[in-house]
C-alpha cells in the first residue's frame, strides 16, 4: 500500500510523463489513474444505455397489452383511400384581404370624417356667436352636416355589392373527396344554399344567404357594379308582408343586399379551400338559368304581342349573348384573364 501511494505522489509531483501535451492538439488523460469498477460505475454512456433499454422495454410492454375496445385487426376495416374531405360550409370564392382592408379602410375614414363634422363642426357652426345673423349661422351648420354626409353615402352605395367571400352548403356525398365535389357542382341542385359574405356601410360583416335558383347574371353597364342579383321571389313578398312594421324596419337597418359584385379570375378561388374550378360551375349554372328565364320571357313577350319574327330575333340574341360569355369566362382556351393594374406592356 505504501508503495502505490508513494507513486502516487511522485506522478503528482512531477506531471512530465502524463500531463504534458505532446503536441498543440493533444490533450491529458486521466485514464491509467481511474480504476475500472469507477469507470463502470460513474461511466455516462452505460447510464444512457441503461434508459434506453427500460424505455424499449416499457414500449414493448404497452405494446402488447389489448386495447379495451379496440377492433382486431382481422375484423378491421380497411384503410380509407387518402381523398380531401371537406366541411358543410365550403368557401369557394375569396377576394382576399388587401382589397377587404382597402374597402374597409375607405369606408372607415369617411365614418370618421362624417362624424367630425357632424359632432363637432356643425354644431360649433350652430352655436358660433361671432356670426350674429341666426339664419346664415344655422344655413352654415346645416349645409356642412349635408356635406360631411355625402362621401359615406356615396362610398357605402358604390361598394356595398362588394363581396368578401362566398360559401356553398354540401350534401355528405359531395364533401368526400374532390371528384365528387366537382361533379356536385357540375350540375348543382336549384335547392342548394349560397352564403355570400359582405360589408355594412360601417365596415362589419353581414351575411346573405339565399338559393341558387334565385340568383340572376347581370349584364355590364358602364354605371353597374353588380354582376349578381338575388330575385326577389313570392316567398320573399309573402315573409314581407307577414312582418310588423318594426321588423321591416330593423330588415332595413340591418341593410339587405339584394346584388353582389363578384369578381372572376383564378387567384380568387386559388384562395379558398374548394380550389379552382368549384365557383367557375356554380356561375356557370347561374348565367344559364338566367338564359333560360330571360328566353321564356322573350317568347312569352312575343306570344303576347304577335310578333314571331321579332321574337325569334330576340332569342337568338339573348342566346348569342349567353353563348359569348360562356365562352369568355367559362372555355379553356378562352377563359378571361384579369390583367392586373400593375401589369407592363410586352415589349
Amino acid at each position: 500500500m505504501n508503495a502505490q501511494f508513494r507513486a502516487l505522489g511522485q506522478a503528482l509531483r512531477s506531471s512530465r510523463a502524463w500531463c504534458r501535451p505532446a503536441g498543440p492538439g493533444v490533450r491529458p488523460r486521466m485514464a491509467p489513474f481511474v480504476s475500472s469498477t469507477c469507470a463502470r460505475k460513474f461511466s455516462a454512456s452505460s447510464l444512457l444505455r441503461q434508459i434506453r433499454e427500460t424505455a424499449s422495454k416499457a414500449a414493448e410492454n404497452i405494446a402488447s397489452k389489448p386495447v379495451v375496445g379496440a377492433v382486431p385487426k382481422s375484423n378491421a376495416p380497411s384503410k380509407l383511400p387518402e381523398h380531401k374531405s371537406y366541411p358543410e360550409h365550403l368557401v369557394v370564392y375569396n377576394a382576399g384581404e388587401f382589397r377587404l382592408t382597402m374597402v374597409a379602410f375607405w369606408k372607415a375614414v369617411a365614418i370618421f370624417q362624417f362624424g367630425v363634422t357632424s359632432l363637432i363642426l356643425a354644431p360649433n357652426l350652430w352655436w358660433n356667436e361671432n356670426q350674429p345673423d341666426e339664419t346664415f349661422r344655422k344655413m352654415q351648420a346645416v349645409g356642412v352636416f349635408i356635406l360631411g354626409s355625402i362621401p359615406p353615402l356615396i362610398l357605402g352605395y358604390l361598394t356595398a355589392p362588394f363581396v368578401k367571400t362566398v360559401a356553398i352548403r354540401l350534401p355528405p356525398h359531395a364533401r368526400r373527396s374532390h371528384a365528387a365535389l366537382h361533379q356536385f357542382t357540375s350540375n348543382t341542385p336549384p335547392e342548394t344554399l349560397l352564403e355570400f359574405t359582405t360589408l355594412r356601410i360601417f365596415p362589419i360583416q353581414r351575411k346573405t344567404t339565399c338559393f341558387l335558383f334565385e340568383m340572376r347574371a347581370l349584364p355590364h353597364q358602364w354605371w353597374r357594379f353588380a354582376n349578381l342579383e338575388r330575385k326577389i321571389t313570392e316567398r320573399l313578398v309573402t315573409r314581407r308582408q307577414k312582418m310588423s312594421r318594426w321588423r321591416r324596419f330593423l330588415e332595413v337597418v340591418n341593410e339587405p343586399r339584394f346584388k353582389f359584385h363578384v369578381k372572376e379570375g383564378r387567384q380568387f378561388e386559388a384562395k379558398t379551400p374548394a380550389g379552382v374550378g368549384v365557383w367557375r360551375n356554380i356561375a356557370r349554372q347561374i348565367r344559364l338559368q338566367t338564359e333560360k328565364v330571360e328566353v321564356a320571357a322573350a317568347k312569352l313577350d312575343g306570344l303576347r304581342g304577335g310578333r314571331a319574327g321579332g321574337q325569334e330575333e330576340r332569342v337568338e340574341k339573348i342566346k348569342a349573348k349567353f353563348l359569348k360569355l360562356e365562352g369568355e369566362r367559362t372555355g379553356d382556351e378562352g377563359e378571361r384573364r384579369v390583367r392586373r393594374q400593375t401589369a407592363r406592356s410586352a415589349r
